[in-house]
């Protein structure tokens, strides 16, 4: 018998959304829930030196978090991208946010959380 740990360590309970922005020409992609871990480090480091969330950086980091190319679910963007999505228009952009931080499960809360750690 499979012990109750070793079930939970095998369930596949990341949730996957795929978007389609109409403003990048009907671009699909698969947003992706984030591991508890990565969204952590991510929190971390979208934080300025006085542990504060910089709102810029932390928009355009969960989005590279979980944006995913779907024909092959490999990350589209990376750290180096964080200035380009900011570049964007604001309404394609706050599209993948909302959904990046729903899947991330981020609320002013989490964020503030994240601090401490």
């Amino acid at each position: 018998m499979t012990s109750l740990r070793d079930q939970i360590a095998a369930f596949d309970d990341r949730e996957v959304e795929s978007v389609t922005v109409a403003e990048w020409g009907d671009l699909t992609i698969e947003m992706r829930a984030p591991s508890a871990g990565d969204r952590m480090n991510v929190i971390r480091s979208a934080t300025d030196e006085n542990g504060d969330p910089d709102l810029a950086k932390m928009q355009a980091a969960i989005i590279a978090l979980c944006a995913t190319d779907p024909s092959d679910g490999l990350p589209i963007f990376t750290e180096k991208d964080w200035d380009m999505l900011n570049g964007k228009a604001a309404g394609p952009v706050t599209t993948l946010f909302s959904v990046a931080q729903r899947l991330c499960g981020l609320t002013g809360d989490e964020v503030e959380a994240g601090k401490d750690d």
